[in-house]
């Protein structure tokens, strides 16, 4: 089975959050078998493409509930996109 961060997208995605870690950070890449793409500085991070970044990319990843990744990288968030995650992130009852 391929993890989501296998693909293309998940690539992006891990690179994105690399190109903006400090040089001093400990990286390491998830295996297959572990559910964290990365782990920096000894936490393990769950990492998302969500495409353009839109409204409704953001409600899609927040309405699953149980299987919210730590970081969600997009080409851009809209105004509507940043202002969910945003509130979503302050929710009691989000899991993070």
């Amino acid at each position: 089975m391929v993890s989501p961060n296998q693909t293309s997208a998940g690539m992006r995605a891990e690179e994105t959050v690399l190109a903006v870690l400090p040089r001093t950070a400990d990286v390491r890449r998830g295996r297959g078998d572990v559910a964290a793409d990365l782990t920096v500085n000894g936490q393990p991070l769950e990492i998302r493409w969500i495409g353009d970044g839109r409204l409704g990319d953001v409600r899609g990843l927040l309405t699953n509930r149980r299987h919210r990744p730590d970081v969600a990288v997009a080409r851009r968030l809209s105004p509507g996109a940043r202002a969910a995650s945003s509130s979503s992130a302050r929710s009691p009852s989000c899991p993070n």
